[in-house]
């Protein structure tokens, strides 16, 4: 109620728009009304590098910056607003409304070398939207990409294979080998977890792995993945997906989750709960589940 009430102080609104985002209840629309109706002052305008560096640190800076964005008349600046902004709230449960919110943007900027260095963000902000059509473009083109840009096409081939992009190709273990190698290069101790997670969220979503996907989990020296789950919502799950009680399997897949997208934390839960949703034929609910869990792992 707060978020939408144009009579509300816009700092007052701007707090409960993220709020109510963060937890689903407002919707991108919603969320970039309360945005817009946040205007900069003149000092910080005057040094607004600034505020993009300090856009993960207050609801107010990435409101700025998404009003900027939005007003921004040179593509390569607005990119890199827009990039700017989801940043900020990459790996928290900001990210998926922020990414619907700047979809209409993103959707109007064309891969090619001036945005080398988004495709990423871009791509990956697009397959969260569900504007998987679009995001196809990126993901072709970070086939393309050379030198340092190249790092971010194993990372894209995640999101695009979860997203059912058939352009990415099947998860055979040479494509799992260069995404765990980008993982690993980008962090080293997260990347076993992730790993994990990203086998739970592809098998969880229907595809059939090789043995040799799981290999590195034989290793003792591997750290220990921890699993989050509650041990008779979990069990009743799968006895609801198995006696095809759809509306049951829903409501436990919901209870499960705790509300959010889950993290590397949960990955026997979150196999269980793609999987039930496949089962059912909710496909493309299991795929979109899957996009916002990389997303919030910040894979």
């Amino acid at each position: 109620v707060l978020a939408n009430n144009t009579s509300a102080a816009p700092a007052l609104r701007l707090a409960a728009a993220e709020r109510a985002a963060s937890a689903g209840a407002l919707d991108a629309d919603g969320l970039a009304q309360a945005y817009m109706a946040i205007e900069g002052t003149a000092a910080e305008l005057a040094k607004f590098s600034n505020v993009i560096k300090a856009a993960p640190s207050s609801a107010r800076a990435r409101a700025l910056v998404y009003r900027e964005a939005r007003l921004e008349p040179s593509p390569v600046e607005r990119a890199n607003l827009i990039a700017a902004g989801l940043q900020a709230v990459r790996g928290t449960d900001l990210f998926a409304v922020t990414a619907r919110a700047y979809q209409s943007a993103i959707s109007q900027i064309k891969p090619g070398p001036d945005m080398a260095k988004h495709t990423l963000e871009f791509g990956r902000a697009l397959m969260v939207a569900g504007a998987f059509d679009v995001a196809r473009s990126w993901f072709d083109y970070a086939r393309e990409l050379k030198g340092d840009d190249a790092n971010q096409l194993p990372r894209l081939w995640a999101y695009a294979r979860l997203a059912g992009i058939k352009e990415a190709g099947s998860p055979e273990p040479s494509v799992l080998k260069a995404w765990l190698e980008a993982e690993f290069e980008r962090d080293a101790e997260a990347a076993p977890a992730r790993r994990a997670l990203v086998l739970a969220l592809l098998e969880g979503t229907g595809e059939t792995l090789s043995g040799d996907a799981f290999l590195p989990f034989a290793d003792p020296a591997t750290k220990s993945v921890p699993i989050v789950a509650t041990p008779a919502a979990w069990t009743e799950l799968r006895s609801a997906t198995t006696g095809a009680r759809l509306g049951e399997a829903v409501a436990l897949a919901l209870i499960n989750s705790g509300g959010r997208a889950g993290g590397p934390g949960d990955v026997i839960v979150i196999e269980q709960i793609l999987a039930s949703l496949h089962a059912f034929g909710l496909d493309a609910e299991a795929r979109g589940l899957a996009v916002e869990t990389a997303a919030a792992s910040d894979l």
